[in-house]
């Protein structure tokens, strides 16, 4: 039987980060094993990046793979899986919005063994679109009602909040703004970025717009 061909879009319309987070704690509770192996990333310079290579085995499942993918700009990235029992390669996956969901998935699951049961409040740091995925995992083990945003850029951390607001399967974080009178901080005296549970009302729209101008996090919902 031929491989098949799995394309981003196929991704994502076939797997949620529900789906990732069972596969990945089936898989870790084989860690143990030794037909359970994870391969250290390797990296092969490349000009303006670098050339990236990670494999495993999954004995429990009789799968083994890779995935590969070039650190420059417009770079394609592929898992490929094979079947430990012949070596035939079963699949070929476009793995962009796939590591994404690995990664938001050991996230997920940390959060659900090791988070106060009652958190209620998210910090995410940084924009990126790694940190959707952790959103939508963290989301999924407590019941989260407001998310903090850290960027350095106004213009990434608006377009974040609206990004996430448009997202019909999760939840609606509240308002979310610095009190004038109390200023909640996003960086401590080391310059590290820090979140803090805020009880205060839901403010006005030209408040948030005031305030989120001078600070480093934005309202997710409006």
């Amino acid at each position: 039987m031929p491989p098949i061909y799995l394309s981003e879009s196929d991704v994502g319309r076939l797997v949620t980060i529900k789906d990732a987070m069972a596969a990945l704690e089936a898989l870790f509770a084989t860690w143990g094993q030794p037909s359970t192996t994870n391969l250290p990333r390797q990296r092969a310079p490349l000009p303006g990046g670098a050339f990236n290579l990670m494999g495993a085995a999954y004995g429990a499942k009789g799968v083994h793979g890779l995935k590969a993918y070039a650190g420059v700009k417009g770079a394609q990235f592929h898992a490929l899986l094979y079947s430990s029992l012949d070596g035939s390669l079963k699949a070929v996956i476009e793995a962009d919005l796939f590591g994404q969901m690995r990664t938001g998935a050991a996230s997920g699951i940390a959060t659900r063994l090791l988070a106060n049961a009652h958190a209620r409040t998210l910090g995410v740091i940084g924009t990126g679109k790694q940190s959707r995925m952790q959103v939508a995992a963290v989301c999924t083990v407590r019941p989260i009602r407001q998310v903090r945003v850290f960027s350095r850029t106004a213009e990434h951390r608006e377009a974040y909040a609206r990004s996430l607001q448009s997202e019909p399967a999760w939840p609606k974080p509240t308002w979310w703004s610095p009190s004038p009178s109390q200023p909640s901080r996003c960086a401590g005296r080391s310059g590290s970025p820090k979140a803090r549970t805020s009880t205060l009302p839901a403010p006005t729209p030209t408040l948030v717009a005031r305030l989120t101008r001078k600070r480093c996090c934005a309202p997710l919902s409006r």
